[in-house]
């Protein structure tokens, strides 16, 4: 998308040369083809200026997704949402545990 605004840009300050060359050459007024060259630079310059806004935020996205990729292989896996309890006396078992604190019963 960037690409394609420098390349409008581009087109829209050489149209605009154009225009302006031939009015002032042409018609004969100088100063009034060169008070039409002052928009044509201003939406150029617009169009290049957001090109490389938008060129910008791209790369800080990349940089936020490979930020968000590393966060998460530091997190552990959360594989159990809800505790468990052990089978035979309903104690609650220790984060990855088998073996029941209160009863030792071995719970697979």
């Amino acid at each position: 998308m960037s690409r394609f605004l420098w390349i409008l840009g581009g087109i829209i300050l050489a149209a605009g040369l154009i225009w302006c060359v031939f009015f002032a050459f042409f018609n004969g007024e100088f100063l009034a083809g060169l008070w039409g060259l002052v928009p044509v630079i201003v939406v150029a310059a617009l169009l290049f200026g957001l090109g490389e806004v938008l060129e910008l935020l791209g790369e800080q996205q990349q940089q936020l997704n490979r930020l968000e990729q590393k966060l998460q292989d530091l997190l552990p896996e959360e594989t159990e949402t809800e505790p468990r309890l052990c089978k035979k006396c309903g104690t609650q078992l220790p984060p990855g545990g088998h073996t029941c604190p209160t009863c030792h019963h071995v719970n697979k």
